[in-house]
């Protein structure tokens, strides 16, 4: 038995996908498994796979159990355009008012509440709902879509307040948020050792060719998937921050911060455990 890969299925993930030699490492013994953002987490959570990209948010509820891959990571410093929410009104008439939430993403959901609760002081009512933003919005007065469903909901917004969650958190913390982490469960870092190292570097291999090749070959592919304009595309990638480093560290630990201190965390997180056994 190999390493089982899970994959999130939306767009800003995909430079660490696109390249992959997908034949090679199946007939190597791995497998990929795609799913969306919280399925992937309950996956990774379960041990049905040993390694995903997953919500960072997941990352803090199981901190004890998994280690993050270095420098792999889905941030932003500043706007992402895939995290937004839609009113009816500006964010700071929404006290008392009803918004509606995606079920794809902790991470997101979580964003969203400590935004609204710490930096506006607002109290508003949450019910999750199927990321459609027209029948969100039939009984909600502001709805949060992620990922693909945001992106394509934007096209379309006309008559509404559009705000982007990653602007909101820099502009208000000045630190980088990060959205998706590698996770792997701590069992596999000495029973599959090897086997990490090569998912790891083919993970590392093609976000640097994808961002070699400036996007182009996943702008294309997403134009044909899913509308929108190349340049679009090309310039949504370009954007995002696949890195993790140190900045994206601290982002993160104050977002745990503020999750703890509000009752989102059931533990409060101090570290972040980082894999170091990689070999050049």
């Amino acid at each position: 038995m190999t390493l089982r890969i899970g994959e999130i299925e939306y767009a800003n993930i995909q430079p660490f996908f696109d390249k992959l030699d997908r034949p090679q490492l199946v007939a190597e013994g791995f497998q990929l498994t795609t799913d969306v953002p919280s399925r992937i987490n309950q996956k990774l959570a379960g041990g049905s796979v040993d390694l995903a990209g997953i919500s960072s948010f997941s990352y803090a509820q199981h901190a004890e159990d998994y280690s993050i891959l270095p420098d792999l990571s889905v941030s932003s410093k500043g706007e992402v355009r895939s995290l937004y929410l839609f009113s009816k009104v500006p964010i700071d008439q929404l006290n008392e008012k009803g918004v509606a939430l995606t079920a794809s993403s902790a991470t997101t959901v979580h964003l969203l509440k400590i935004i609204l609760l710490s930096f506006y002081e607002l109290n508003v009512q949450y019910h999750t709902m199927k990321p459609n933003l027209d029948e969100m919005l039939l009984t909600h007065d502001a709805a949060l879509l992620i990922g693909d469903d945001a992106i394509r909901a934007a096209r379309t917004a006309n008559n509404l307040y559009m705000y982007d969650l990653g602007e909101l958190w820099y502009q208000h913390t000045g630190l980088p948020m990060s959205y998706a982490v590698f996770a792997v469960r701590n069992e596999v870092l000495s029973t599959h050792e090897n086997e990490l190292e090569k998912i790891y570097q083919a993970l590392v291999n093609s976000k640097q060719l994808s961002e070699s090749n400036q996007y182009q070959d996943l702008s294309k592919r997403f134009t044909l998937k899913q509308g929108g304009t190349f340049d679009f595309w090309q310039s949504y990638f370009q954007n995002l921050w696949y890195h993790f480093n140190e900045e994206n560290k601290r982002g993160l630990l104050y977002y745990y911060k503020l999750a703890y201190e509000y009752g989102f965390l059931s533990k409060s997180i101090h570290s972040i455990s980082v894999w170091s056994k990689v070999h050049s």
